[in-house]
């Protein structure tokens, strides 16, 4: 049976552990992701945020049509 040689200074066990600056790597791509996942929640929000304020404007200038039409009535003689 033909195995591979390890060398002295390494063993099979270390081969599965994370360099600090592998750690390092992941934890800033976790970091990244995360910031990703924030801002498109911002934008989401963002987007929700000017349906409500198009949606109070169209509502804003229905109830001044509305308050036109009840002063015009107002003013008419039976």
């Amino acid at each position: 049976m033909i195995t591979n040689p390890i060398s002295e200074g390494t063993s099979a066990a270390s081969n599965d552990q994370k360099t600090p600056a592998e750690e390092a790597i992941d934890m800033t791509l976790l970091i990244r992701d995360k910031l990703n996942d924030g801002f498109n929640l911002l934008r989401d929000l963002s987007v929700k945020l000017k349906t409500i304020n198009r949606d109070q404007k169209a509502s804003a200038r229905e109830m001044q049509f509305v308050r036109s039409t009840l002063r015009s009535i107002q003013g008419l003689k039976i």
